[in-house]
């Protein structure tokens, strides 16, 4: 499988990924739009002092976001993703993952038809700009146990297809998720062409994937099956809890290439 494994994390952690086994990082949308110029510069240095590069970006919208309110309320949040658009080329990012899924929650009082027009709008706003940058938007589907919209992979497309104008616009999979709603893997293949970035997590607790029970590698496989299977040769990051990351991330990445190798 020609895929490469790296992690959602800080980009102070890259030196520990390099030396973990990794080949990049996903950086965190929503923090690095927050940061001051001065931290942003530092972290930046750190990244370049490592042959990582950001390929993509998490956590595109703060939670206590309105995205279904006034168009002051949307301009707020289209002026936020602008900025951090910017800290994301400058990065050399060229996919940004949303998922914010308490973010897109549809609100008690509105039917389904008008969150999804309106959400439809907002995506294509979100699109606009980051052609600009050369930037892809990918949607994530999150379990319903966090959002009632956009649970699954087939659910992203919908949204896709409802904005053929916007051909920066694809999917981000999680296989934590997929798994937590029961989003059959075999999806990754039927939407294949939609799929840019992905995510992985051990799929019941959410910790850094490694070697042990039989029945959870046998999912891991099936995850990674689709994928070759789905022709994808794009990134996997790892979006996970953590308790000792180098130590985690070397077990993980060692062990999920491993895995690749032999499919």
């Amino acid at each position: 499988m020609n895929i490469q494994f790296g992690a959602c994390t800080s980009l102070l952690n890259a030196p520990l990924i390099s030396e973990a086994g990794g080949a990049h990082i996903e950086a965190n949308f929503m923090v690095y739009t927050n940061m001051n110029e001065e931290e942003f510069a530092h972290e930046r240095d750190v990244l370049h002092s490592t042959p990582l590069t950001v390929v993509s970006m998490n956590n595109m919208l703060p939670s206590n976001f309105v995205i279904y309110g006034t168009e002051e309320q949307t301009q707020k949040v289209c002026d936020f993703v602008r900025r951090g658009l910017q800290r994301a080329a400058a990065l050399g990012c060229k996919i940004v993952c949303m998922g914010a899924g308490s973010v897109r929650n549809i609100p008690k009082g509105m039917s389904r038809d008008e969150a999804i027009d309106r959400f439809v709008a907002l995506v294509a706003r979100f699109c606009a700009m980051a052609a600009e940058y050369d930037i892809r938007i990918a949607l994530e589907p999150i379990r319903s146990e966090e959002t009632n919209f956009i649970n699954s992979v087939a659910d992203a497309y919908d949204i896709i297809q409802r904005l053929p104008e916007c051909q920066n616009l694809g999917i981000n999979p999680d296989m934590y998720h997929m798994y937590e709603d029961g989003d059959d893997f075999s999806n990754l293949i039927k939407y294949k062409d939609y799929i840019f970035n992905v995510h992985m997590a051990e799929p019941v607790t959410r910790v850094y994937p490694k070697p042990g029970s039989e029945e959870i590698e046998a999912l891991y496989v099936q995850f990674l099956t689709a994928l070759k299977d789905a022709d994808y040769t794009g990134n996997v990051s790892l979006e996970a809890h953590v308790k000792d990351f180098k130590a985690d991330a070397t077990v993980a990445f060692e062990y999920l290439g491993n895995l690749a190798a032999n499919i």
